[in-house]
């Protein structure tokens, strides 16, 4: 098993300057989806500055970037004539007037084209980790993720249920314990 680090770029910054972040962001490789590769090499460091979203990166101890996630908040809309039991709704925490819930949202995740199998399911790990302990410091206990047709079945094979689609996207939610 591949052995990690995770960083957050914010501390890479602070350690190691926004010239070598940069340098060291920039060698990420993700054949498979170039907007991920794009996000960590063109606005990661910008949102970072902007405390738009917090991004961590795995690294290895040569400083290859192995994955990366980000993590911020971001209200989403789940109209009534969503499908979802009203349990998931009040645990949601929905306003019944707006239509609209907090949530963590889990914007990014990659894995980097040379890492092994598993990697994103440990980096997922990593990242409700993270999301867990704002949980326990600040509540709201609902994660979003938004995804494309084929990642569907990897977000609820991880326990993530289906809410619906908007802009192109799939909507997906899981809830903190």
């Amino acid at each position: 098993m591949l052995n990690y680090d995770l960083y957050s770029v914010s501390d890479l910054i602070i350690n190691l300057g926004e010239d070598m972040t940069s340098d060291i962001l920039s060698g990420f490789r993700c054949s498979m989806d170039s907007d991920r590769e794009a996000y960590l090499h063109e606005k990661a460091v910008m949102m970072e500055k902007k405390a738009m979203s917090r991004t961590y990166v795995a690294l290895t101890e040569d400083d290859d970037v192995v994955g990366y996630f980000s993590v911020g908040m971001k209200c989403m809309a789940v109209p009534k004539d969503v499908p979802i039991s009203n349990s998931l709704r009040r645990k949601l925490n929905v306003n019944n007037e707006t239509g609209i819930a907090q949530m963590y949202l889990l914007g990014q995740l990659a894995r980097s084209d040379d890492s092994e199998q598993g990697i994103g399911s440990r980096l997922l790990d990593d990242a409700l980790d993270i999301i867990h302990r704002a949980y326990a410091a600040v509540g709201c206990r609902a994660v979003r993720v938004d995804c494309s047709d084929d990642l569907v079945g990897y977000y609820m094979e991880h326990g993530f249920t289906f809410v619906n689609r908007t802009d192109g996207l799939n909507r997906l939610v899981t809830l903190l314990n």
